[in-house]
C-alpha cells in the first residue's frame, strides 16, 4: 500500500498507532477503525488509504479523529444542503483548497469534483474566478465569493444576505460548514506537511485506487 509522507506518523493501521494505550484509548482506536472499515471499505482490511492522511494522522488522538470524521458525515448526510448541491459542495471545497494552498487536499478531490460535474477548467481557474467569466455561472461565482470571504473571516452583510436569499437560513449555515469542515482538514495536512502521488500523471486506468 502507498503511504502519503508527512512530518508526523500517521495512524493507517491499528497496529501503528505509536504509544502504548490505556484502555480507554484502545477502545476508542478499535472504534474509529471499525467506523472507517463499514465507512471506506477495503480489500485488505481494516486500513486507513492513503487518500484520507488526514484521518490517519488526527488519529494519533482516535476519539478525535473519530469525532472529525463523523463530522464530515453529518455535513454531507442526508436533508443538508452539501447533499443536495454535489457540484457546488466540491466547488467549495477546491476554492478552499486553493485559498489555503492544500496540494494534498486539492489532488485528493479531483476526481470526485469531475464526478460531481465540475469540469478540469473549473478547477483550474480558480485562482482567476473573477475573470473566468466563460468558466463558472453566477451561482458558481457566488459560492466561490462566499468561500474565500469564509475563510478570509470577512463576510459582507450582503454576501451573507444573498446567499441566504438564493438557499434559505439552514442551508446557508449547511452551507457554511462545509467550508469550514474542509478548512479544517487543509489545515491539519498543511501543518503536518502530507503529500501522495494520486497518480495524475499516469493513464486513468493505471492510477492507484488508494
Amino acid at each position: 500500500m502507498k503511504l502519503p509522507t508527512s512530518r508526523i506518523n500517521g495512524v493507517y493501521w491499528e497496529s501503528d498507532y505509536p504509544y502504548e494505550p490505556d484502555d480507554a484509548t484502545a477502545a476508542e482506536l478499535t472504534e474509529l477503525f471499525d467506523y472507517v472499515a463499514q465507512s471506506y471499505p477495503e480489500p485488505e482490511g481494516r486500513y486507513i488509504s492513503g487518500g484520507h492522511a488526514g484521518i490517519a494522522q488526527l488519529a494519533q488522538n482516535p476519539r478525535i479523529a473519530l469525532s472529525a470524521l463523523k463530522l464530515v458525515h453529518a455535513v454531507l448526510g442526508d436533508r443538508t444542503w452539501a447533499k443536495s448541491h454535489f457540484d457546488l459542495r466540491e466547488l467549495i471545497v477546491q476554492t478552499v483548497n486553493v485559498h489555503f494552498r492544500s496540494q494534498y487536499c486539492f489532488q485528493a478531490h479531483m476526481e470526485v469534483a469531475r464526478l460531481s460535474g465540475l469540469t478540469d477548467e473549473q478547477q483550474a481557474m480558480l485562482p482567476f474566478w473573477e475573470t473566468a467569466e466563460h468558466v463558472y455561472t453566477e451561482e458558481h461565482k457566488l459560492i466561490i465569493e462566499y468561500t474565500l470571504a469564509v475563510c478570509k473571516g470577512q463576510v459582507p452583510d450582503a454576501l451573507f444576505a444573498r446567499v441566504v436569499d438564493c438557499y434559505g437560513e439552514k442551508e446557508a449555515i449547511e452551507c457554511t460548514a462545509v467550508i469550514a469542515t474542509w478548512a479544517f482538514w487543509a489545515m491539519i495536512l498543511n501543518a503536518t506537511g502530507t503529500s501522495f502521488d494520486f497518480g495524475f500523471d499516469k493513464p486513468v486506468d493505471e492510477r492507484s485506487q488508494a
